[in-house]
């Protein structure tokens, strides 16, 4: 169907549309039922029609809590298929070697986290963590 001559969605597309909104706690091919937004400073207000807002506001991150995040990502890993989860290892062992370093490469990290990112298609339960990673790792090295 065309909307204005300049957007179509397909016949498919509308069907996977109706799913999610008839199953908004179900995964689609292309919808996510978590929306993780990051922000990188005060939350003042968010709100909207039957939405929930769990905000949490990380004024000071240290080490431990990147350390922290760092075991949940791999706990939840484990659930992944051998040759994937071996790669979490790896991504996670990237990160812990920049954290501990005394010159952190900043492109090593958003390369590490990027890579992370690619599971949480396989593992939904890893977007929260690795979002949490993602803002501890941006307040600790900028």
């Amino acid at each position: 169907m065309a909307l204005g001559g300049e957007i179509v969605i397909t016949h498919a597309g509308v069907l996977e549309v109706e799913s999610s909104i008839e199953h908004p706690t179900k995964r689609t091919a292309h919808f996510s039922p978590e929306v993780i937004n990051v922000y990188h400073g005060p939350v003042i207000n968010q709100s909207g029609d039957h939405n929930v807002a769990n905000v949490v506001h990380n004024a000071g991150v240290d080490g431990q809590q990147v350390a922290m995040l760092l075991a949940q990502i791999h706990q939840i890993a484990s659930g992944l298929q051998p040759a994937q989860r071996e790669e979490v290892s790896e991504l996670v062992q990237v990160i812990e070697g920049e954290t501990r370093s005394a010159t952190p490469r900043k492109s090593m990290l958003r390369t590490a986290l990027k890579g992370l990112g690619e599971f949480t298609k396989e593992a939904a339960a890893l977007a929260t963590p690795l979002a949490q990673l993602a803002q501890a790792l941006g307040l600790l090295f900028g």
